[in-house]
């Protein structure tokens, strides 16, 4: 195979995609991680929220019993 500037092209090009795809799915897993913490802080917000209000629903009953 003789090394010419068409071929030269065409590997340039080869690697350019290969680097281009890889960043691409780096980018992508990346904010998928971001994404998914993003979900478990949430949820464990929402969990917190949840036992807050089950504490206030506790005294609220012991304040309706006592009377």
């Amino acid at each position: 195979m003789q090394i010419n500037l068409e071929n030269l092209f065409y590997i340039g090009s080869f690697i350019g995609t290969i680097v281009f795809i890889g960043s691409f799915y780096g980018t992508t897993k990346k904010k998928l991680l971001e994404i998914e913490l993003d979900m478990k802080e949430i949820k464990s917000d929402r969990i917190d929220i949840i036992d807050k209000l089950a504490r206030i629903e506790t005294k609220l009953d012991f304040l309706t019993k006592e009377k």
